[in-house]
């Protein structure tokens, strides 16, 4: 099924009006939830001083230690130092990996029937739409079908970039597909979304790229208005996904 870009974002528009804020709300929890580095806790070496950083979600912190001792004596000692950050390290890196599955997949899916509600029926968009694959009787297989979906669009990846590219393309709607039937199993998702983009991959990249421009302009804010054009990107692919899809009339959520 053919759909227009333009047409897409101006009905995005409509079904924002009036709920922008909370949207970008929306967006901005699932950024801090779902980020691939939600802990990262990091400790670099250089000749006059240790180089700490800690990051939670897209939040992070910088500092400095400097060095007051000389020669092989003050290196030795840095490094000792950085000893419990590398551990630190470590372990935020599994607590990472740990929430970035348990947590950030259902939040990706809770994204989806969030916006999902929004273009259908906004009146029932509270931001709770986000936790509700928390309280889902399916929330395991949803937690293993997003882990599946991303470790087959990574390993794509690392085989080569553009396939791993056009596979994510392929799996985009898997999300939206386990938002409405969070029974549903991974390869069926997969297989509905890769039956679903087939032939409007191509276009959905180019709208990805649409939104570059306002990307640039948040960048100018020092990344302030990133929620709110990821509310207004993921509202026009919730379009697209109504034009691709037989959608229910009506949501439950």
């Amino acid at each position: 099924m053919t759909w227009d870009r333009k047409e897409m974002k101006m009905r995005a528009k409509s079904s924002l009006k009036g709920i922008f804020l909370m949207a970008g709300i929306a967006a901005l929890i699932y950024l801090v939830l779902a980020g691939k580095n939600f802990i990262d806790v990091a400790s670099t070496y250089s000749s006059d001083s240790i180089n700490r950083s800690i990051q939670v979600g897209n939040f992070k912190w910088d500092f400095n230690v400097g060095g007051g001792m000389p020669g092989v004596v003050e290196k030795d000692f840095n490094w000792l130092l950085s000893l419990p950050y590398l551990w630190m390290g470590s372990l935020a890196g599994i607590a990472g990996i740990l929430i970035s599955i348990f947590v950030g997949g259902p939040i990706v899916v809770g994204l989806s029937r969030y916006f999902l509600t929004v273009s259908r029926n906004k009146d029932r968009a509270d931001l709770g739409v986000l936790f509700s694959v928390f309280g889902d009787g399916s929330y395991m297989n949803i937690v293993s079908a997003v882990f599946i979906t991303n470790l087959k669009i990574f390993l794509w990846t690392l085989l080569l970039i553009i396939p791993g590219i056009i596979k994510s393309y392929e799996y985009y709607y898997v999300p939206w597909i386990l938002a409405e039937n969070p029974a549903m199993k991974q390869k069926e998702a997969q297989e509905l979304s890769s039956r679903m983009t087939f032939g409007s991959k191509g276009a959905m990249l180019i709208t990805d790229l649409s939104f570059i421009g306002w990307y640039m302009v948040s960048a100018f804010a020092l990344g302030f208005l990133n929620p709110w054009v990821k509310a207004y990107s993921t509202a026009t692919f919730t379009e697209i996904y109504e034009v691709l899809s037989t959608p229910q009339v009506g949501t439950q959520y």
